[in-house]
């Protein structure tokens, strides 16, 4: 039991520091897509069922869920990583029997509801607005970037995902979790990651091109007010000016090097338009096309 407060308080604690019983329809949220972190798919197949059953159970307002609960820091990890709507829990305990856990809830049933229904609503929102229907993934990331980095705001004291979608304002670590958010709820791949050496950072890991680079949509915004690109499809080498030593996962694994240097001259950027499918980025008074 101390494990799975530790776990909890371990996420909401990183948040901060770098700022960062009853049971409704089950029918009402059967639809609703579950992404997950996209390095938490290595636990394997059974893993992700239970995470989805839990956060099913959290959706329908259940007490209670039940899965092998030899794999539970696992799963808790994952839902205190992928999964926002984790801030509706008020307890979750494992039952007597280890059989599964029980679940406790902040609010009551009507207001549950309407807190889930406008936080899908607000993520179809975001998604429209990026036009995910109709553009390439990689258009997906660089459209979700954008919009974040135009759109929200970076304030110290908000610090839940959650709220951050709601509001358009949030602690770094709570913008870049929307940002992977986001492209998961698209059908991109993305990870949260963290660096603790000295002033630290917490970034996101996404799939471009079929490679993976490191975003930072929350610095993009301090350092450029999201006119630039500064931040985006980084490798090593751009992380190093601003991050000493690695990142890793929120399981504490290591992240992959980035090698690619294929977008390392947005580092200079100052500007960028956009005119339908084409992307000019203003490089030291020099005009590129940005190519996806």
């Amino acid at each position: 039991m101390k494990k799975i407060i530790s776990i909890a308080l371990t996420i909401f604690m990183i948040a901060s520091v770098f700022c960062s019983c009853t049971k409704s329809s089950s029918e009402e949220n059967t639809a609703v897509k579950i992404p997950h972190d996209t390095h938490y798919s290595s636990l394997g197949e059974s893993t992700v069922r239970a995470y989805e059953k839990l956060c099913q159970a959290v959706l329908n307002r259940e007490e209670q869920v039940k899965f092998n609960t030899q794999i539970f820091d696992d799963v808790n990890q994952m839902f205190f990583t992928s999964f926002p709507l984790n801030i509706l829990v008020d307890n979750i305990n494992l039952l007597s029997d280890n059989s599964g856990v029980s679940l406790t809830y902040k609010n009551d049933i009507d207001t549950h509801k309407k807190l889930i229904d406008g936080f899908y609503g607000r993520i179809d929102e975001i998604l429209n607005n990026c036009d995910y229907k109709n553009v390439s993934k990689d258009r997906l990331v660089f459209n979700i970037y954008t919009y974040i980095t135009n759109n929200f705001t970076v304030d110290y004291s908000v610090l839940s995902v959650y709220d951050t979608i709601m509001a358009g304002s949030g602690a770094p670590s709570c913008i870049n979790s929307c940002f992977e958010y986001l492209i998961l709820s698209a059908g991109g791949e993305a990870s949260h990651i963290i660096n603790s050496i000295g002033k630290g950072a917490i970034a996101s890991y996404v799939n471009l091109g079929s490679i993976y680079y490191y975003f930072d949509a929350a610095k993009e915004i301090e350092a450029s007010g999201g006119k630039a690109l500064k931040y985006f499809a980084m490798n090593d080498g751009r992380v190093a000016e601003y991050v000493a030593g690695p990142f890793k996962f929120t399981d504490a694994t290591v992240v992959d090097s980035v090698l690619s240097d294929s977008y390392s001259y947005l580092q200079n950027s100052s500007s960028y338009t956009v005119d339908g499918d084409s992307i000019t980025v203003l490089c030291d008074s020099e005009n590129v096309d940005l190519k996806l």
